[in-house]
């Protein structure tokens, strides 16, 4: 049952995120820490997050906007890690409780409310903040993206925040997604390669191997799932799962 549940999840969450840019790690973490410790959990969905890269990689990534990735790519990765540094140094700052019902206690980090409200700023503007030839506003959204996701944990969701509003169609916006994904994933993998090795001993093989091959399902569906929308469906679909995902960081729910 335990692989069928995350199988069941890992695919609807891999094409949702093969469309969107971001999802499955936020799925597949809880997921897995409902089964294994915390620190096994964690290596085991970046594993997953790692090779769902590779896959949509290989099904998009020949439409990618290579000039981008080179703008905002390569700055979102030293973003990213040392974003990831000032994490390590600083921790991820108070938490607060806030009342939500009767009997409910919601904790609520300002750290996740800024990046919330940020991502719905994003998702709600109309204005692009760049063209695609314009390098400058570029690369500071990718470093700021990577920098403020290394530190929030929140990668995929800024990434495509500021990607959706680059003026890319949707193949390029997609395609470029996967591409920096791949670039920042592969980058944390070389970073904290031997101590997420040693935690991912604890995952279940089976339980691992299942969700894996599920993520290469759902990006296999999102293709074609992608190949049937319109650019602006795909930035629809994106900036109001931007907005709900944003509206949950806020209220404590993520």
């Amino acid at each position: 049952m335990d692989i069928l549940l995350v199988s069941l999840a890992a695919m609807i969450a891999s094409s949702v995120s093969l469309v969107s840019g971001f999802g499955l790690g936020t799925v597949l973490l809880p997921a897995f820490a409902l089964m294994m410790p915390l620190p096994t959990a964690i290596a085991a969905a970046a594993l997953v997050h790692l090779l769902q890269s590779g896959f949509k990689l290989l099904a998009t990534g020949r439409a990618a906007q290579w000039g981008i990735v080179v703008r905002f790519g390569l700055p979102a990765v030293a973003g990213s890690l040392a974003g990831a540094s000032a994490l390590v140094v600083l921790g991820t700052g108070p938490e607060l409780a806030v009342p939500w019902g009767a009997d409910v206690l919601m904790t609520v980090k300002p750290l996740n409310v800024a990046v919330g409200l940020i991502l719905i700023a994003f998702a709600l503007g109309d204005r692009p903040i760049a063209r695609t030839g314009q390098s400058l506003p570029v690369a500071v959204g990718g470093l700021f993206s990577g920098f403020l996701g290394g530190v929030s944990g929140i990668q995929g969701a800024l990434r495509s925040a500021v990607l959706s509003r680059v003026g890319l169609d949707k193949t390029a916006f997609i395609a470029t997604g996967a591409v920096t994904a791949a670039l920042v994933d592969t980058s944390r993998v070389l970073v904290y390669g031997l101590s997420a090795a040693d935690a991912l001993a604890g995952a279940p093989p089976a339980l691992l191997a299942s969700a894996i091959i599920a993520a290469a399902l759902g990006v296999a569906v999102g293709t074609r799932v992608v190949g049937k929308m319109t650019d602006q469906a795909v930035h629809t679909v994106t900036r109001g799962l931007l907005v709900v995902f944003g509206g949950l960081l806020c209220v404590g729910v993520l």
